[in-house]
C-alpha cells in the first residue's frame, strides 16, 4: 500500500494505491481499507456503489422501496422511507460501518443485505468480485458532478 498525501484545508486528503483507487479524507481511506479486508460478501447483498455527488441519495431511497414492495400481498408493508432515513436503509462502508470499528458484525442484517461506498471497483473487496452479490453503479456527467461537488465545498 501507499499512500500520497495532498493538502485538502484542514482535513488531510490522501490517495489510497495511486491511479484508479480514489481520493478520500484520511478517517474514510481508513475506513475503505478496513472495508477491503474484513468486509465478506453474501451472493443476496446490494451495493450501490458511486462517485461523490452522482445521486446516490436518490438511489438509496428507490432500492429499498423496490426490494420491499409487495403490490396486492396479504399483508401491506409500509414503506421503509417512512420510518427510515435512506442513510440507515442503506449504510455506507466508509461513513457508518467500518468508521469506527474496523471489523464490524454484520451477520445480524437481514437478507438482501444493502450497503453502499464511494469506492471504485478497483478497491473492492476480493469477497465482492468473488461472490454472486448485485452492484448498481450510478453515474453522471462529469461537468454536472464537478458543479455538484464546488456546490457541496462552498
Amino acid at each position: 500500500m501507499t499512500f500520497q498525501e495532498r493538502n485538502g484545508g484542514e482535513s488531510k486528503i490522501l490517495s489510497f494505491n495511486g491511479k484508479g483507487s480514489g481520493i478520500y479524507i484520511l478517517p474514510h481511506l481508513k475506513a475503505a481499507i478496513a472495508t477491503r479486508s474484513n468486509f465478506e460478501a453474501s451472493d443476496g447483498d446490494i451495493l450501490l456503489a458511486s462517485s461523490m455527488k452522482t445521486g446516490t441519495t436518490w438511489l438509496k431511497a428507490l432500492i429499498p422501496s423496490i426490494i420491499n414492495h409487495n403490490p396486492g400481498g396479504e399483508e401491506e408493508q409500509e414503506d421503509p422511507l417512512l420510518r427510515k432515513h435512506p442513510n440507515e436503509l442503506m449504510p455506507s462502508f466508509e461513513v457508518q460501518l467500518f468508521k469506527e470499528n474496523p471489523n464490524p458484525d454484520l451477520s445480524g442484517m437481514l437478507s438482501p443485505r444493502l450497503f453502499r461506498t464511494h469506492m471504485p471497483y478497483t478497491m473492492f473487496p476480493e469477497s465482492v468480485k468473488n461472490s454472486g452479490c448485485k452492484i448498481v453503479y450510478i453515474t453522471r456527467d462529469p461537468k454536472d458532478t464537478i458543479v455538484r461537488v464546488i456546490m457541496a465545498l462552498h
